[in-house]
C-alpha cells in the first residue's frame, strides 16, 4: 500500500494525469466557486501587471492584494489604508506606500514568467472572532468528501500557531503532526472554532466537486459563515516535512483513503 507522501510524489513529478491544476489559477478558481454557489470573496479589481496598480480606483478602507498565480502566502498582501498615501499590511506588519507595493510585487512576477499571472484586489474577509485581525486559515485534507486532518493557521503571531485536528475536529497533538519550528509553533491547548460542523460541511462538499482523490480544501471562518479561500493540489507543509511532520499512522491512514478513490 502506498503512503500519502507517495502518491503526492507522483502527483508532483508528474505521474498522475488529469489534475484540474486550473483550480490554483486563484481567478479561475473564484469562477469555479461562483459557478457552484459556493461563498467565496469578491473580486473587486483586475491589473495586467504590477506596475498597473491603482489603489486609487480602491474604494474600500481594507483590503486583500495578491497574484493570482503563487501559493501559499507568496505576494498576499493584507492592506489598510493611512493617511498620506500609505498602506498597512497585516500580513507582513510594516507600512507600504504605492511604489514599496509595485516594487515587492514585482518580485514575485519576475520570478513567475506564466504570462497570465494578474494582480488581484479582493474584499477582505473579517474572522468571525475578532481578535483575529488575520482571519484564521482552515485546510482540511479531504479525499472526495472524506476529510482526514484539519489545520487551522493563525497567522496574527510570528511564528505562526498551527493546531491539528482529526477529521471530527477533535485536537491532536504532535504523536500526529508535529510542527517544527521555526516555521511555525503548536499551542499546548486549543478547541474546535465556533461553526466547526459548517466549516467540515462545506469542505466536503468542495471536495466531492474536485475532480481529483485528494486535495486541501482551504477556507475561512468569516461573520456571514464559512468561505472558500483556495483549494491546494499539493500542499507543501506536509509535503516537504520543514513545516510539519506527518507520523506513520496518518501517512498509512491517508494513503489508504487515496487509494480507495483511484
Amino acid at each position: 500500500m502506498k503512503t500519502w507522501q507517495e502518491f503526492m510524489q507522483e502527483r508532483v513529478g508528474g505521474v498522475e494525469k488529469n489534475l484540474p491544476w486550473f483550480l490554483h489559477d486563484k481567478i479561475k478558481f473564484n469562477q469555479f466557486c461562483i459557478d457552484n454557489d459556493i461563498p467565496v470573496p469578491k473580486i473587486i479589481r483586475l491589473f495586467d501587471k504590477p506596475d498597473d496598480i491603482n489603489l486609487d480606483l480602491i474604494n474600500h478602507s481594507e483590503f486583500i492584494l495578491k497574484p493570482s498565480l503563487e501559493s501559499s502566502t507568496k505576494g498576499v498582501m493584507v492592506l489598510k489604508k493611512l493617511q498620506g498615501g500609505y498602506f498597512y499590511d497585516s500580513l507582513n506588519r510594516k507600512s507600504f506606500n504605492l511604489q514599496d507595493i509595485i516594487d515587492l510585487q514585482n518580485t514575485y512576477f519576475e520570478k513567475n514568467v506564466n504570462a497570465t499571472n494578474k494582480i488581484i484586489i479582493e474584499e477582505k474577509i473579517y474572522d468571525i472572532d475578532e481578535a483575529f485581525i488575520i482571519p484564521r486559515d482552515f485546510k482540511f485534507y479531504a479525499f472526495k468528501g472524506n476529510v482526514a486532518l484539519i489545520l487551522e493557521i493563525n497567522r496574527n503571531l510570528k511564528p505562526s500557531i498551527s493546531s491539528w485536528y482529526d477529521a471530527n475536529f477533535n485536537p491532536i497533538g504532535n504523536e500526529a503532526v508535529k510542527c517544527n519550528a521555526p516555521f511555525t509553533r503548536s499551542l499546548s491547548y486549543y478547541k474546535a472554532p465556533e461553526n466547526a460542523e459548517n466549516l467540515l460541511k462545506l469542505a466536503q462538499r468542495v471536495s466531492e466537486l474536485i475532480d481529483t482523490p485528494f486535495a486541501s480544501i482551504d477556507m475561512y471562518n468569516s461573520k456571514s459563515g464559512p468561505i472558500m479561500g483556495e483549494v491546494t493540489l499539493a500542499p507543501g507543509g506536509l509535503y516537504h516535512g520543514k513545516h510539519y511532520t506527518l507520523s506513520n499512522d496518518y501517512q498509512n491512514l491517508m494513503g489508504d483513503l487515496w487509494s480507495k478513490e483511484l
